[in-house]
């Protein structure tokens, strides 16, 4: 039976999800079709850009949700 992979499954090999026996297959679905190989270049461009996100609001983000949290007076 030939399994058909789908973006889930390239992303599951992408984060090391997947057995050893369905990476060999991943891996040469890799090599033979552009699309998923295209994905799995995204995928790990992602992961190396995932450490410079923002994790907190910049000060004036933090001073709007401030002053919109006034028009609500007991939550606090």
């Amino acid at each position: 039976m030939i399994k058909t992979f789908t973006p889930n499954d390239v992303i599951r090999y992408a984060y090391q999800e997947t057995p050893e026996e369905e990476n060999q297959v991943i891996e040469q679905v890799l090599l033979t079709d552009p699309e998923m190989n295209a994905l799995y270049e995204d995928v790990l461009m992602l992961q190396r850009q995932m450490p410079l996100t923002v994790l907190h609001p910049s000060d004036p983000v933090t001073i709007r949700i401030m002053e919109y949290s006034q028009h609500f007076p007991g939550i606090r």
